[in-house]
């Protein structure tokens, strides 16, 4: 098959908007069933507080209590997690001084299980109950007085760093079609040129990425014929994967 010759400054403004679209789709994960494992460990957690004597010891116990932390739970796990946790926070803030830092290592502990997403319907909401639980939660430090140890800014700051769950939601992806001038072969762009560029949705392949960096090489000793067969067949790759209304 002939292959029609390529400006040279269009070879090497194609190339260089390979190397930006390679792009991956989207992953959906399935939720786990987590109310019952959190309930159990809610209702079980203010045994562990003899062991919690350091922070790295509260979190060995709340690990080994609640299990590794699942990323995404049923519909209403967080709301339900969450308001155990203000609840064992609260009380954990108003113990009594022989037990108030040992249960605030095992709440510190106790919010790093806390699901990471949550499903599309429920982001909103989660969003405003993490805001509403951590104001509650600072209300309540102030009362007891931050003063009185150390750890009641640990907590509170732990909490900000966990932060309100994301969406499952999948990002709505931009338009990916561009619009790219072509060179005229004079050097200067025509205003008639214009070229559009398809995006895959799937990720370049090994091959591809490797003409890629081959073609670098080409570039440098300018060896126009070479630069040309390897782009093409990249391009050839991306027409096959582009969404067809692109």
């Amino acid at each position: 098959m002939k292959i029609a010759k390529l400006p040279y400054l269009g070879m090497v403004s194609g190339l260089a908007g390979l190397v930006a679209v390679a792009s991956a789709a989207p992953v959906y994960a399935q939720s786990q069933n987590c109310y019952a494992t959190h309930s159990a460990g809610f209702a079980r957690v203010r045994s562990l507080e003899n062991k919690a004597t350091t922070q790295g010891a509260a979190d060995l116990e709340v690990r080994a209590l609640f299990g590794p932390r699942i990323d995404l739970c049923e519909e209403g796990a967080y709301r339900t997690f969450m308001e155990s946790f203000k609840d064992f926070a609260s009380s954990a803030m108003r113990a009594s001084k022989v037990s108030r830092d040992k249960q605030l290592r095992l709440a510190i502990s106790v919010i790093q299980q806390a699901p990471t997403r949550v499903p599309a319907k429920e982001a909103k909401a989660a969003a405003s109950l993490f805001r509403q639980v951590r104001s509650d939660l600072n209300a309540t430090a102030d009362d007891v007085g931050f003063q009185n140890t150390p750890l009641l800014g640990q907590l509170l700051e732990a909490l900000g760093r966990v932060g309100a769950p994301a969406s499952t939601e999948p990002a709505v992806a931009p338009d990916t079609t561009v619009q790219v001038p072509v060179s005229s072969g004079t050097g200067t762009t025509g205003s008639a040129g214009v070229q559009p560029i398809r995006v895959p949705t799937d990720p370049l392949p090994p091959w591809a990425v490797i003409k890629l960096y081959e073609m670098r090489d080409h570039i440098k000793a300018q060896d126009l014929a070479a630069i040309q067969i390897k782009l093409q067949d990249v391009i050839n790759w991306i027409e096959s994967k582009a969404p067809a209304n692109q």
